[in-house]
């Protein structure tokens, strides 16, 4: 504990991950269960952190066909995805994945108390208004359990545009048709006519109101047979099959805006998802996932309470996930309800000094075929004090305490902000990040192959980073961040006598890296950007140690994207390109995955009130695994047509 804190006090920069997949040799996917703008007062646009956000403009522009797809090209962030669409995939962020990265939706925690993931394959892309991603351990607000990585806040209200509006979209995907062979026969096929009708897609939308009250509903579809080609771990050309995927969602959201600056907001969505699950290539047990995710909430956002420097947001919000999964050798059930209470305040004291407090507290409640039924409380309270320094530098403290096992646990965090002159910014965090054990890891039963154990700790980290950054109007915007972060007590799934796996707190891992980005802002027709990532990890499990040189699980040591975007009046034509370096699939950095590069044109053009769109992904067709075993789709084309219809009401 010692080491900790006095690491927790040096250590300036923020390293990052650490993965499910510590386990040596052994792949444990089977246990897991696979402004106006924004309406919140407590964004994190004034965060000390290293931040990145898109906006619909900038979604519509990549023409991204899935949540992975925008975060990948959009934000340089690697995945771990399980096939083509539809499939179980989860972001990368400094490293950490999975259930270390916290997803939230319109500041709401989504992470799964029963398996720690959130899978991004569940949230529809026309629903998203905006997207904030904050890098490294979060801000005290919302610093909840997984937040070690950093987040992802996907922001689903719109605005209150007085009015109404109708739009619509259909697409339709095909991968690029090749020959290639069935089982061990020696003859060659060619992919079916029906392949070039592949992936549909259709979106509606409708909104109406005015200043006062305004509701929005969107629903989508999809289908999508997933039959692309793939090379096996021989080098040999396949067909995906047993993959195919029916799902759909619909979101609503009802804005009153109240007197005394009060919003009133009331949304709620449901998803429908019926997959076929192939396995990894050599798998012969084939599955059937039935995916059930339905969420409500109520929020009060006041900008005046009783005083015009104090401000407030309420939260009430509710969840219900239900997964049906059945194969040649189970039939298995999970029901997670999970009931969200959360209440931010601001007060404005000075113009030199404010404070920020709150909490969060969290009931969830499992009923499950393998686990039976468990309840589980979590919650915790934060502070968060703001120094302004005559504009030129913010000192923020905060400090957050959490409930775990009947007594509170405290996670500090220390931030600055320096103004340098006209254009440069200095950012400088310390925090300690956490991670509660999941339900899985706590009460998994006995069986021949996995037992839980309900004496786990919570893992346990520190880490810091600097971040500077650069903007000139008309010229450029360049960020750059150094971190680096030390996490203990990982979770890790260990064999024990007779072959059965137990979490056990095993896990150490250190981990710096280098960020860098560069965006051009010399003109409105033309836009260049380039990240690039540089990012070393070290597994310290067992007697592994610096020296050892053994890297975590897919992760990859280079890392970039860039971007080359042209725009007109009624349309743009864009290119987004990223790169990875090789990965390991296990700590024993044996399995190597090589490195791959994609490329992705999208163009767009309207012609009054309708806009044609075509996008090339992957163009290249460069066939490669991001998960040992799990082929990703190869090149494809998107072609598609969208309507919208924005009308006024009359004033009498």
């Amino acid at each position: 504990m010692k080491f900790k804190l006095l690491l927790f006090f040096i250590v300036i920069f923020n390293c990052n991950i650490w993965t499910n997949d510590l386990s040596d040799d052994t792949d444990l996917q089977y246990l897991d269960l696979s402004s106006d703008e924004t309406l919140t007062i407590f964004g994190v646009n004034n965060s000390s952190q290293q931040i990145k956000s898109i906006d619909k403009e900038e979604i519509q522009k990549l023409n991204p066909q899935n949540l992975s797809d925008l975060l990948q090209k959009g934000f340089n962030i690697g995945l771990k995805n399980y096939g083509g669409l539809g499939s179980f995939s989860s972001a990368s962020i400094r490293g950490f994945q999975g259930d270390r990265i916290l997803i939230l939706i319109d500041g709401i925690p989504m992470n799964s108390i029963q398996s720690g993931n959130f899978g991004l394959n569940l949230i529809d892309i026309n629903s998203i208004e905006k997207i904030e991603v904050v890098f490294g351990g979060s801000d005290t607000k919302y610093n909840f359990s997984g937040a070690i990585g950093g987040l992802i806040n996907i922001i689903t209200k719109k605005k209150n545009k007085a009015g109404y509006k109708i739009s619509g979209m259909v697409s339709n995907c095909f991968y690029y048709p090749d020959f290639y062979y069935i089982g061990n026969s020696e003859d060659k096929k060619f992919s079916y006519w029906y392949d070039f009708f592949d992936t549909q897609n259709i979106n509606l939308n409708f909104g109406i109101g005015n200043q006062k009250v305004y509701w929005n509903i969107n629903g989508t579809g999809n289908r999508a047979a997933n039959h692309y080609i793939y090379k096996d771990d021989k080098d040999t050309k396949r067909r995906t099959t047993d993959n195919e995927l029916w799902d759909g969602s619909c979101n609503s959201s009802l804005l009153i805006n109240l007197p005394y600056y009060m919003k009133l907001i009331l949304s709620g969505s449901f998803y429908y998802g019926n997959k076929n699950i192939p396995g990894p290539i050599n798998n012969t047990n084939k599955g059937n996932q039935i995916d059930i995710l339905s969420n409500g909430s109520i929020s009060l956002d006041a900008d005046y309470v009783g005083n015009e420097n104090i401000d407030t947001e309420l939260i009430v919000n509710y969840k219900f996930q239900n997964i049906d999964w059945k194969d040649s050798l189970s039939n298995d059930n999970h029901k997670l309800s999970t009931i969200n209470f959360i209440n931010r305040w601001g007060f404005w004291i000075k113009d030199w000094f404010t404070i920020n407090l709150g909490g969060d507290f969290q009931y969830d409640y499992l009923d499950s075929s393998n686990i039976g039924i468990i309840p589980v409380f979590n919650g915790g309270g934060y502070v968060t004090l703001n120094f302004n320094i005559k504009n030129i530098a913010k000192i923020i403290p905060s400090v957050k305490l959490i409930y775990y096992k009947e007594y509170p646990i405290a996670i500090p965090k220390l931030g600055f902000i320096f103004n340098i002159g006209k254009y440069f910014v200095l950012k400088n965090n310390y925090f300690r990040v956490f991670k509660l054990p999941t339900i899985n890891d706590l009460y998994w039963p006995k069986n021949s192959y996995a037992e839980g154990n309900p004496n786990l700790k919570f893992e346990d980290g520190v880490g810091g980073d600097i971040v500077l950054s650069f903007y000139k109007k008309k010229i450029l915007s360049a960020e750059s961040s150094f971190y680096v972060t030390y996490l203990a007590d990982a979770i890790i799934w260990q064999p024990k006598p007779k072959g059965v796996y137990s979490p056990l707190n095993v896990g150490k891992a250190f981990y710096f890296g280098i960020d860098n980005k560069v965006e051009s802002d010399f003109s409105q027709y033309v836009k260049l950007s380039v990240s690039y990532s540089l990012l070393l990890t070290y597994c310290l499990n067992g007697d592994l140690t610096f020296e050892s040189d053994k890297r975590m699980p897919y992760v990859p040591l280079h890392s970039l994207s860039f971007g080359v975007e042209f725009n007109w009046k009624t349309g743009n034509l864009n290119f987004a390109g990223h790169f990875e370096s090789e990965r390991y699939a296990t700590i024993s950095n044996v399995t190597e995955l090589k490195p791959f590069f994609t490329m992705d044109v999208n163009f767009s053009q309207n012609i009054k009130m309708v806009t044609i769109f075509a996008s090339i992904k992957n163009a290249f067709n460069y066939l490669y695994f991001l998960i040992d075993g799990y082929a990703v789709p190869g090149g494809s084309v998107i072609l598609g047509v969208k309507v919208n219809y924005e009308g006024s009401f009359k004033k009498n």
